[in-house]
């Protein structure tokens, strides 16, 4: 469910991965630079989304799909 739980935080922040992907390639080696704000609010975005408090309110949520997990092992 961690795995599963990132990858919503990734497609939650996937248009600050976007820009600073963008950034970094077009930058190159000044990338550290030159694309700090991307950096910045890519960090920011999974802070947010990412965080261990948005990961017990997920497991919260979807508890009942985390018991049918563990009953299945």
């Amino acid at each position: 469910m961690r795995r599963e739980f990132k990858d919503m935080a990734l497609d939650k922040c996937s248009q600050h991965i976007r820009r600073f992907a963008l950034c970094a390639e077009e930058q190159g080696l000044m990338v550290v630079f030159n694309c700090r704000h991307h950096s910045k609010a890519l960090n920011e975005c999974m802070a947010v989304h990412n965080s261990p408090e948005a990961f017990e309110k997920y497991m919260v949520e979807h508890k009942e799909e985390l018991e049918k997990r563990t009953l299945k092992t």
